[in-house]
């Protein structure tokens, strides 16, 4: 918070004097406000608003004092000086007495219809005796409204706790009959408030059946000068059961300089406020702001249960926020869920049935962009179908199968559920400082977070950790039996297929990080699921308590996994592109003619030793099956022995095979003279760039003769 300014100290210092004045100065002296308001003393408005003294018929030569009420000549007046009465005339001349009343022994005219609702009634009091006039109205309701035009300025008297109320401003009142009953409403549009240790300062009531019921106040609680701490603002109101809550508070403290503590101008406008008069919502840029701490702040379920949010609404959950078996749906627009700490401000549900094509979920979202903002989730059921959310936006056919929204869980936590979520289509969907842990999904077939035919998915800086039932601790059992994040495949899921998918555009998974335990995977692609663009980058992957689960369920050559870039990650390979075959021990000869080019006789003897995005066949080929253009260094060691009598001139070479045969690569060449039955051998290396789909191949040819050439054994490496 920043200092205040030295004009903001000034203007408090002349506050605080106006304050002394109105509290300390005499019945007659009146205080100056900043608008040029002239308001009197709160010893002149006690004296205002003392009782007034019945003093029967104006008598000459007698003391009266202010609020002595006298009759004379069938009128009812009121001393406005303390004096000695002389003459009436003369003293009424003087400005020494008012009329209050007139004389009521005449007739009242109504020229229209008095009408009383809801069996309310009106009391004339005879002579004050017990002979009363009542008026009764009807017992059916209907509406009538009273208001008054101004609102009232309340103030605590920090010595005495006393309330002091400006009568020139009186309050608001807002008088109403409906079928459920009268109300009154009063509301303050500004309230000061001096050191005092505690007290209830403004209320917001209402009364029903004739008793009044406080809907929201205002408290300064720990005010206290001699202690030098400034204690807190609370600002307090009732839910539909009529239970008083707090809903937020202001705190300082060392401010005894800067008493009394004022807050100007602070208002309850009707728009935010319900029938019942809590402090429920606000508006700002078209969006309504909902405050929810407890399901009765939402939307009426409908017979089954469903809640269905109100479009262009952020909905600010504040503490554990019970759903029960209750589903909340959304398919309006501008929709956003936002808490301060989703380890306290937390959806909880415990949605068990079944309703049509959502199955067992906490949020159903439907063709719609949300957005999720530090809130946490939990699920309690027990049905191994159960879901905090499923999602989605896809239509077959459409463009771009018709994913346009976006759904985002920003600061989130899934804490204690049996699975996350489903998500179908969607244009993009992120996950950013995302916690997911204690899930304890107990199910091969229910993998938790599911993703499917996503065209853009984010993941970052999250944690999936702790999968096992959190009340097992400190030893930990009930651990989830399947994947943490799963990629589906491009049939959909069951229940809203996706059959003619293109399966997901770009993913990109980074700064994350995965500890599977047991039979776990940290991410499970589905056969069948295809990503055109991936990147799983930067995260760390734990690879303790491991039994039968993995990192991953395919390797880096399997279609589900081919277009991903998998590197700098901790507890996994990079996806790096190597072939490499070998063998040794060969005695079948290549067999050769003059100046012809052949591939050697590997005797069926070659074995891939890794091929990573790479094939290798038993003749020695290597195949680069990656998806995109990679730069590669190529290294070829032989053993050879000359077959056939004398001398020749061999030739080995690097051939490639780009689609229309194989070539020999320029300059990959090795000439060596040789004598037979001496052992020689050809030591190559090369740099290219490599095109999805190209093979590559040794060739060797004799440049003397026809004789043939025994490869005894070689290494073919391709790294990227």
């Amino acid at each position: 918070m920043a200092n205040p300014t030295q004009a903001q100290i000034d203007k408090l210092t002349v506050n605080a004097q106006r304050w002394d004045d109105i509290i300390n100065l005499g019945p007659n002296e009146t205080v100056i406000l900043d608008n040029g308001v002239v308001v009197k003393t709160i010893q002149g408005y006690l004296d205002e608003l003392k009782i007034y003294n019945t003093r029967g018929p104006w008598a000459t030569g007698t003391s009266y004092n202010v609020k002595d009420v006298v009759s004379e000549n069938n009128l009812a007046y009121v001393c406005l000086v303390d004096h000695t009465s002389g003459t009436f005339s003369t003293d009424l001349s003087a400005g020494k007495w008012a009329i209050y009343q007139i004389d009521f022994t005449s007739p009242l005219e109504l020229f229209d219809d008095l009408l009383i609702q809801y069996g309310g009634k009106i009391v004339l009091n005879q002579g004050g005796g017990s002979n009363n006039y009542i008026i009764s109205g009807p017992t059916s309701a209907s509406d009538l409204e009273i208001y008054t035009a101004s609102v009232k300025r309340m103030s605590i008297d920090y010595a005495t706790g006393n309330v002091a109320i400006g009568a020139e401003e009186p309050t608001g009142y807002k008088f109403f009959v409906t079928s459920t009953g009268p109300y009154l409403q009063e509301y303050y549009r500004a309230v000061e408030l001096n050191n005092s240790s505690a007290g209830v300062y403004t209320t917001y009531n209402y009364i029903s059946n004739g008793v009044k019921q406080t809907r929201a106040r205002i408290e300064a609680v720990g005010l206290s000068p001699a202690s030098g701490n400034g204690g807190e603002i609370r600002f307090i109101t009732a839910n539909e059961s009529n239970v008083l809550e707090e809903r937020f508070r202001v705190g300082r403290r060392s401010v005894n300089t800067m008493s009394p503590l004022k807050v100007n101008s602070l208002d309850f406008p009707e728009s935010a406020l319900d029938v019942a008069g809590n402090v429920r919502t606000l508006s700002t840029n078209s969006i309504r702001m909902v405050e929810v701490s407890s399901v009765n702040d939402l939307p009426t379920p409908n017979a089954s249960g469903w809640i269905y949010l109100q479009a262009n609404t952020t909905y600010k959950i504040k503490g554990l926020v019970a759903i029960g078996d209750n589903r909340i749906v959304i398919t309006n627009a501008g929709i956003t869920i936002q808490g301060d700490d989703p380890n306290r401000d937390i959806l909880s549900f415990t949605t068990g049935t079944t309703d049509g094509v959502y199955l067992r979920e906490g949020i159903a979202i439907i063709d719609q962009s949300v957005f999720f903002k530090n809130v946490g989730f939990t699920n309690t059921s027990a049905s191994t179908t159960s879901k905090v959310f499923r999602a989605v936006n896809y239509t077959d056919g459409a463009y771009n199968q018709g994913r346009e929204k976006f759904l985002n869980f920003t600061g989130c936590n899934f804490i204690d559920c049996l699975s996350i979520g489903d998500v179908v289509g969607f244009d993009l969907v992120e996950f950013n400082n995302c916690t997911l842990q204690y899930v304890k999904q107990d199910s091969t077939s229910a993998s938790s977070l599911n993703i499917y035919s996503t065209s853009k998915l984010q993941i970052s800086s999250c944690e999936f950790i702790r999968w096992f039932d959190r009340s097992t601790l400190p030893t930990p059992s009930g651990y989830a039996l399947d994947a943490m994040l799963y990629i589906g495949d491009n049939a959909g899921p069951t229940f809203y297929p996706t059959a003619n998918s293109p399966g997901l555009g770009a993913v990109n998974i980074s700064g994350c990080v995965f500890h599977p335990q047991q039979t776990q995977h940290a991410i499970y692609f589905e056969t069948g699921s295809t990503v055109s663009f991936g990147t799983i980058a930067s995260n760390t992957f734990v690879l303790v308590g491991l039994t039968t689960g993995a990192i991953f369920n395919k390797d880096y050559n399997d279609p589900s996994l081919l277009n991903f870039d998998i590197k700098g990650n901790q507890g996994v390979l990079d996806s790096t592109g190597v072939g490499f075959s070998s063998f040794s021990g060969n005695t079948t000869n290549t067999a050769l003619t003059l100046n012809t080019p052949a591939p050697i006789n590997t005797g069926g003897l070659a074995t891939p030793r890794i091929t990573t995005r790479f094939g290798a066949s038993t003749d020695m080929i290597l195949t680069y099956i990656g998806s995109k253009k990679i730069i590669c260094d190529i290294t070829v060691d032989l053993s050879c022995e000359k077959q056939g009598g004398g001398q020749a001139i061999y030739k080995a070479a690097i051939y490639r095979n780009s689609g229309s045969g194989f070539v020999e690569l320029p300059d990959s060449d090795v000439l060596n003279l040789t004598d037979s039955g001496f052992e020689f051998g050809f030591n190559m290396s090369y740099t290219l760039e490599v095109n999805p789909g190209d093979a590559f191949q040794i060739y060797v040819t004799n440049t003397t003769d026809n004789d043939d050439l025994e490869v005894n054994s070689a290494r073919f490496i391709i790294k990227e």
